[in-house]
């Protein structure tokens, strides 16, 4: 390759709605080298990211029965066409086994995926003989690995990839725009908040792995202590979304818990907010909620997990997962606490200036691309 040429990348996303890798890659991409590197993307159809990379300038190309399934052997070879016209130097699957074998079919010189999550396999899968077939599979179909933080870096270590192929890069995320303090009022109204109120919001998807009960419970017991004056805002969607309006209505705690559903852009929403929840019990590793709140200063409040526990020292809190009374004492600390608050605030944002911005994850995963090409 001469060295005037551009870098050509592909990536490879499975996932038919926009979920935190859809997100990642487009923060990403928005921040991408175009200069020297020249990027596609291959997705499902209708998938919904395909207009946010096309609006990116950015071509998409459509693939049939890939969607949301990470291994399709059947539609292996019409992807393996797919990336052949596309020609790519680095292939970069994001969940897609189909993709790493398509990638070796069509002789891409270099093949790497991302770990978004800190699951393993099951643990027949992790012992003689299933782990070294599995071993042998990652040698023959992947150069790197780029993992979102030391928890996934360990999951990809125990399924068999080789240390020394793993990169960790902590996610990144884009600063969210702040509004007037005009449009804040209005927003609030519109939820039926006063304009006086103490904000706790959560912006998550509305599944188990989320904990939303635990949300609730919290927000039960803040009231029950007389926090007169904390609301609190649910902002996502999902599976979960009857359950948790059911709890709503059975604690009685609907004029203090709004439900906003699922919104293309949250900025608003964050920015009414003055702590930014993440109650997970699941494998995520560095959740770009929590990031794009720090960036205009929302205080965190996250359970346990290790990318949470990263992210929140020194600015937030961290909480033992499900313990709705330890979010609660947090919340109720912070409210009575307004220095606190502002000292945090300040923390938050300087953190994310510093550590996770989508402008040092896209630097980092470039340099690694060139790593890898060397």
């Amino acid at each position: 390759m001469q060295s005037s040429a551009k870098i050509k990348v592909t990536h490879i996303l499975t996932d038919s709605n926009i979920g935190g890798a859809g997100r990642l890659l487009r923060y990403f991409l928005e921040k991408a080298d175009r200069e020297r590197f020249e990027y596609s993307v291959i997705l499902p159809e209708e998938a919904e990211l395909i207009p946010e990379i096309e609006a990116l300038g950015i071509p998409v190309v459509t693939a049939y029965g890939i969607a949301d399934r990470s291994n399709a052997p059947e539609f292996q070879g019409f992807l393996t066409e797919k990336i052949k016209k596309l020609s790519p130097d680095i292939l970069h699957t994001h969940s897609s086994r189909t993709g790493r074998f398509a990638g070796v079919a069509a002789k891409v010189p270099r093949i790497v995926l991302t770990k978004h999550c800190s699951d393993s396999p099951p643990e027949r899968l992790m012992k003689f003989p299933y782990k070294q077939i599995i071993a042998r599979e990652w040698k023959k179909t992947l150069h790197g690995a780029i993992a979102t933080d030391y928890a996934s870096s360990v999951a990809l270590a125990k399924e068999g990839v080789a240390k020394d192929k793993i990169k960790i890069i902590y996610n990144g995320a884009p600063a969210l725009r702040e509004i007037s303090e005009s449009e804040k009022t209005e927003l609030r109204a519109q939820y039926g908040i006063p304009d006086n109120a103490f904000v706790v919001g959560i912006f998550a998807r509305l599944e188990p792995v989320k904990d939303h009960t635990t949300f609730l419970e919290m927000a039960e017991a803040c009231i029950e202590r007389g926090l007169d004056d904390v609301y609190f805002i649910i902002v996502g969607d999902g599976t979960q979304r009857e359950n948790i309006e059911d709890q709503i209505e059975s604690k009685n705690l609907g004029g203090r818990v709004k439900v906003a559903g699922f919104v293309n852009d949250i900025a608003p929403l964050m920015n009414i907010c003055h702590v930014n929840v993440n109650c997970s019990v699941g494998t995520e590793t560095t959740n770009l909620a929590l990031l794009e709140g720090m960036s205009i200063g929302v205080v965190p409040i996250a359970s346990d997990l290790e990318g949470n526990i990263r992210i929140a020292e020194d600015c937030g809190y961290v909480c033992l997962q499900k313990e709705f009374w330890d979010f609660a004492d947090n919340v109720e600390e912070l409210y009575r606490d307004r220095e606190k608050l502002r000292t945090l605030s300040y923390a938050a944002k300087e953190k994310y200036l510093a550590k996770y911005t989508s402008e040092r994850m896209a630097r980092e995963v470039e340099e690694y691309y060139l790593s890898l090409l060397k």
